[in-house]
């Protein structure tokens, strides 16, 4: 199923360190958790607010404050949703206490469908290859499942197209 995440949080270092941590979980958990992901970067919303010391006589004694949000949006599809939402949760609550997340799940099927062509589309992943060493093999052959994977659901996608 299409999962949208939204993640908004004031400090920026917050919310960079919970996608790197979530990236680095999703790829190398052993809970035998596939899922496709894709991020975007969005603007960053300013808030200004003046508040008087004092509020009867003096208009020109005020203090001007600023906050700013920042926010990153997280397209992924899941194999296990109820698993990998029971796992974010915990992931929030317990690590990244100041960040707020906002799903939204996708259930109009020519949204889907659209969605998935723009997500799956193999030209918008690039192939890195490594040098060969232990480590470096096992994370090959990851990326080439990851891919495999890939091609498989985007294949699918397009002959449900062609047959409609």
């Amino acid at each position: 199923m299409f999962i949208n995440i939204k993640i908004s949080s004031k400090n920026y270092k917050s919310l960079k360190n919970f996608i790197t941590f979530f990236i680095t979980f999703c790829e190398t958990n052993n809970l035998n958790f596939k899922l496709f992901l894709k991020y975007f970067k969005q603007r960053q919303k300013k808030f200004n607010f003046t508040i008087l010391k004092s509020p009867h006589v003096n208009k020109t004694a005020q203090e001007q404050f600023e906050y700013r949000i920042f926010s990153k949006q997280i397209n992924l599809y899941s194999f296990q949703l109820i698993k990998f939402l029971i796992i974010l949760k915990k992931i929030q609550i317990a690590l990244f206490s100041d960040i707020k997340v906002q799903i939204k799940f996708f259930y109009n099927k020519k949204k889907i469908n659209k969605i998935k062509r723009k997500t799956f589309n193999p030209n918008n992943f690039k192939m890195q290859l490594f040098q060969t060493k232990t480590s470096i093999e096992l994370q090959q052959k990851k990326k080439i499942e990851f891919y495999l994977n890939l091609f498989d659901i985007y294949g699918e996608i397009s002959l449900k197209n062609l047959f409609r």
